[in-house]
């Protein structure tokens, strides 16, 4: 779990997730758009949700512009952003995970012990605090199965599914992020998520979410929903919580 701090009534940060660097159709040119985005409107936090790598499967290979892993890993220290002023979460999805599982070489560990600024989430789950309210972050893992305890919590931010979509089901509020590459789907162009989270008593009252086509700097798509006909819930889950940590 990592915790996120604002001195204000409210947080802002963006989402960015499946990279998929080393593919032939990564971007890393929209990366650093992104993080000039979030250094334009003064954020200071991005929060990566998995697939940072394509690794190398023989299903894939084909569509690497980079092969061997070491390689890889070299590219993505000498190539990822750097920031004196933004942090960045990353949790790793299942591309990043076929090395261990495959070869075992954990290019993760690699990159965290060359980046330490890339402050790793590990593989699969983890949550975020923000004044004692609990976001989930998800990238699904097929050979990981209940490795995180599962917290209930408000609001899920998932990678894995290249296609951005909110839905909200027995008043959870589940947030799929677009793939940052042109790997996407339903033609939803390269994209970022600008998530602002309102408070009222130090808890979630209102989300805003903005689906930024970053490279040509336009919203495509918001989401805005006030939540505090939920309160009462969400403090029953924020007790609950701290009851289990």
């Amino acid at each position: 779990m990592y915790e996120l701090f604002s001195k204000k009534n409210y947080i802002e940060f963006i989402v960015i997730s499946d990279l998929h660097l080393c593919n032939k159709l990564d971007r890393i040119d929209l990366l650093y758009k992104a993080y000039e985005y979030a250094d334009k409107n003064k954020l200071k936090y991005v929060i990566n949700l998995g697939d940072l790598f394509d690794s190398y499967m023989p299903h894939n290979k084909n569509d690497l512009k980079i092969k061997t892993l070491s390689k890889q890993v070299e590219y993505v220290i000498d190539n990822y952003p750097y920031s004196d002023t933004i942090k960045t979460l990353v949790l790793y999805g299942n591309h990043d995970y076929y090395s261990k599982l495959y070869y075992h070489k954990d290019i993760v560990k690699w990159l965290s012990d060359a980046r330490s600024d890339l402050i790793n989430l590990g593989y699969g789950e983890n949550y975020i605090n923000i004044k004692d309210n609990f976001i989930k972050l998800q990238h699904e893992i097929d050979y990981l199965k209940n490795y995180k305890k599962n917290l209930e919590t408000y609001i899920t931010l998932l990678g894995h599914y290249h296609n951005y979509k909110v839905s909200i089901n027995d008043n959870n509020i589940y947030v799929y992020a677009p793939s940052l590459s042109d790997l996407k789907m339903n033609n939803i162009n390269s994209s970022i998520l600008h998530i602002r989270i309102d408070f009222n008593n130090e808890m979630f009252s209102n989300i805003n979410i903005k689906c930024v086509d970053i490279e040509k700097n336009i919203i495509t798509s918001e989401f805005d929903t006030n939540i505090n006909m939920k309160v009462k819930k969400h403090q029953l889950i924020k007790e609950k919580i701290k009851e289990n940590l």
